[in-house]
């Protein structure tokens, strides 16, 4: 039994989904690898994994952008903690700045993966692939005809 197999059975991890995050993850490099150099990026920033998220946002948006929603997590990380901690009148507060938090997440990855997809000269229809299967999207992104323009030419 080898070491990968004997931390996925203390983590008590399904290996099923050890494997396909596994591939999730191969297939969102590969694309963004290519999807980096169409952007004029060094294709070696897709393997490292906050640092490729900073340079995707900054490929669709602005390096800026992505330090609001590191802020947003923060918040959202202190959020969870003291869900567990308080009681009452101010759980329910934290409670609503998690909520608030997470909303604000899931609008912003929505809001970039519109602006990566119209930043390659795709649809609307395509940031709604990006959004729902990363992954695959990002592959066809990066090994598609399609070039790569600046965000501020959008």
């Amino acid at each position: 039994m080898g070491i990968i197999s004997v931390i996925i059975q203390i983590l008590g991890v399904n290996k099923l989904s050890v494997m396909l995050g596994m591939w999730s993850w191969f297939l969102s490099v590969l694309g963004m690898w290519k999807m980096f150099g169409k952007a004029n990026e060094r294709p070696w920033k897709a393997l490292i994994p906050f640092y490729s998220d900073y340079i995707e946002t900054k490929i669709a948006w602005s390096g800026r952008v992505y330090f609001i929603i590191l802020t947003l997590s923060a918040g959202m990380t202190l959020a969870s903690v003291m869900l567990d901690r308080t009681t009452g009148t101010a759980q329910t507060i934290w409670l609503i700045l998690y909520g608030v938090c997470i909303a604000a997440g899931l609008i912003y990855n929505i809001k970039k993966c519109a602006r990566l997809a119209k930043a390659f000269g795709k649809s609307a229809m395509y940031a709604a692939g990006l959004v729902i299967i990363p992954p695959l999207f990002r592959l066809l992104l990066g090994y598609g005809d399609e070039r790569y323009r600046r965000p501020n030419t959008l």
